[in-house]
């Protein structure tokens, strides 16, 4: 998305342009829709650029790498799952894939030994919140905080690294997120292949909608608390190799550090 379309440019454009219409009203008649269009507008633009992460409209997101060479990271999200995540790593160990799993911290304590599974065979740990609430875009930056020292305080004790690597749940932003992201330090990843796997039934759609979407640099996403999910990366990974794409740890396909430095 182009630099000009964030929060920031955006809200002093429409205050700018609310202001000229205020004092215009003084010398003609401005009608009362204009006014009231500029604020659909603006709130539709706001909403989109919240819903959209690689709009990077409130914060800044790494959601795919700019190359030709046939590289792609996988990323998994809403674990660890105590069923599910256990037979994920077995497949992704079977194809040699390593992965990136942003995890729930209210998962993590009853499931240390899957997180440190992780970690030991290869994959990166990062951050998805302590809650994963649908209510935590509206939480104060001062809450959300809390919940992402949390969630780095558990994964610091069960791997002995804290992550770096940030997603907000569902992909949402807003200003009191893009506050906590940047007193927490975080790098935000995004995706630019949704599998919709937690929403789409049918395995085969699934399989279909990510192999058709990705490319060269590729984010995709995923989550490992869907048992169909042990349907659809098999053959997501034989197409991945059949095409001779590498699949690349995150941090190595982006360049950035998935732990913060001691």
């Amino acid at each position: 998305m182009h630099p000009i379309f964030n929060h920031t440019i955006i809200r002093l454009a429409f205050l700018s342009i609310m202001l000229l219409a205020v004092v215009a009203s003084y010398f003609i008649r401005v009608p009362l829709l204009l006014f009231i269009l500029l604020l659909l507008v603006y709130g539709g633009i706001v909403a989109y650029g919240s819903a959209r992460i690689d709009s990077q409209f409130f914060v800044p997101a790494i959601c795919s790498k700019d190359t030709k060479e046939k590289k792609v990271a996988l990323s998994f999200d809403d674990g660890p799952d105590a069923l599910v995540t256990p037979q994920v790593l077995a497949l992704l160990k079977e194809y040699n894939a390593p992965s990136v799993f942003f995890c729930v911290g209210r998962k993590i304590s009853s499931n240390e030994g899957v997180l440190q599974q992780m970690h030991e065979e290869g994959h990166i740990v990062g951050n998805h919140s302590f809650s994963h609430s649908y209510c935590l875009d509206f939480y104060p930056k001062k809450k959300l905080i809390n919940e992402f020292e949390k969630t780095d305080q558990l994964i610091k004790e069960s791997i002995g690294h804290s992550p770096r690597f940030f997603r907000p749940p569902y992909g949402v932003t807003n200003p009191s997120i893009s506050r906590a992201v940047k007193e927490r330090k975080y790098q935000v990843i995004g995706w630019d292949v949704r599998s919709l796997d937690t929403a789409i039934k049918e395995e085969q759609k699934v399989i279909d909608r990510v192999i058709k979407r990705v490319k060269p640099g590729s984010i995709i996403l995923f989550h490992d608390i869907n048992q169909s999910l042990l349907n659809i990366l098999p053959p997501v990974l034989d197409h991945l190799k059949a095409n001779d794409y590498q699949i690349t740890r995150l941090d190595q396909l982006i360049g950035e550090e998935a732990y913060t430095k001691p």
